[in-house]
């Protein structure tokens, strides 16, 4: 039940095409965030969580870090280098709240670029 409720927010009027969302993998090999998906993202973790369904924060802590790094950028005036550093910094440090160590954020956030190429 908490899964299907989570999943009804990507019905809401200016919800992203739930075959669209981007996961942290997208995130990490692209170095953007969409922080249009932001809110989204969030509010469906969040519901997931609080009714007890199996679906981890990863996702919402992802797209929070990133989504953020991303406004930060278009707020300044940035080359492709620095946006790519903003978002893998806004990945690890929202990941590193997961872990008892940071650097484990770092490790994942490794892992996670090598898999896909």
């Amino acid at each position: 039940l908490g899964a299907l409720a989570s999943s009804a927010v990507l019905l809401f009027p200016k919800a992203p095409d739930p075959g669209s969302v981007r996961n942290i993998f997208h995130d990490v090999h692209d170095l953007k965030g969409v922080p249009s998906e932001t809110p989204y993202v969030l509010l469906s973790c969040f519901i997931a969580l609080a009714t007890g369904a199996p679906l981890g924060p990863e996702m919402a802590l992802g797209a929070l870090g990133s989504g953020l790094a991303s406004m930060l950028q278009s707020c300044v005036t940035a080359d492709r280098r620095t946006e790519a550093a903003l978002v893998l910094s806004g990945l690890v440090g929202s990941l590193a709240a997961l872990f008892p160590s940071p650097i484990l954020a770092v490790l994942l956030l490794h892992e996670l670029s090598i898999v896909g190429r």
